[in-house]
């Protein structure tokens, strides 16, 4: 009897544990719907990238670290991942939609940098992440309609913007954050209304200790139709009176 209950006890260790890895091809074969992300894509196989930040290791059928070349399907039979591992984790990889348009590709620079490439559905490029030790250094992302939406530069001593870019889908300018003074870490901003107008600029200054952008000078503020309808002066985001 004591041998039955530790027999069922290992099992259902065994079940659960197995839920916080990528299972093996034989058995890993989902639909569309359950790996897709309706943000971000498919972003399963992340937790396995060491230079994207993951550490979570991939197993074979038999228990052991995966190595070389895997491939997982859809459950139409259709191919969903193909990477190349070593130890359990990718060093390369390719995901791909359904419909056979490649969903995602990684490509490792070096040890400390690689770059991830996404495509939306119908194959039009959907972003390019750059990734030094883990951490999203520069990204750029695109509209369906092929425009840049964002276009973002991250230092990688510090996690402080360099720039930010936000723009419409017309590719006219939403933000624009560009540093201006990188020793004291003081940025211009401006943001602007649909139609091309300015809405409100000033400076913000990067607060390490409270990982924040803070209003510091003199801000204007303007209508859609351009005009200036209040100027005030900011220290750390508290709007100073006259």
């Amino acid at each position: 009897m004591k041998n039955c209950c530790l027999i069922l006890f290992l099992l259902i260790h065994i079940y659960f544990f197995s839920q916080n890895v990528i299972k093996p091809k034989e058995l890993y074969k989902p639909t569309q719907q359950e790996v897709v992300d309706p943000d971000y894509g498919i972003t399963i196989y992340n937790k396995l990238v060491p230079c994207m930040g993951g550490d979570s290791i991939r197993y074979n059928k038999v228990g052991y670290n995966a190595q070389s070349w895997q491939e997982d399907y859809y459950a139409s039979g259709k191919l969903l991942h193909r990477g190349f591992y070593i130890d359990g984790q990718i060093k390369v990889f390719k995901n791909y939609w359904e419909n056979g348009n490649l969903e995602r590709e990684l490509i490792t620079v070096d040890n400390l940098r690689c770059k991830l490439f996404t495509y939306y559905p119908n194959g039009q490029a959907r972003s390019e992440i750059t990734y030094y030790e883990g951490v999203e250094i520069k990204q750029k992302d695109f509209f369906e309609n092929g425009s840049v939406e964002l276009d973002e530069e991250i230092d990688k001593k510090d996690g402080s913007i360099i720039k930010r870019i936000i723009n419409y889908p017309d590719s006219k300018p939403k933000v624009i954050m560009e540093l201006i003074d990188k020793k004291n870490k003081i940025y211009s901003y401006k943001e602007y209304y649909e139609n091309g107008n300015v809405k409100e600029e000033g400076t913000l200054n990067f607060k390490k200790d409270m990982n924040d952008y803070v209003k510091n000078g003199q801000w204007k503020f303007y209508n859609e139709q351009g005009q200036l309808v209040k100027t005030t002066n900011y220290i750390n985001n508290e709007e100073q009176k006259n």
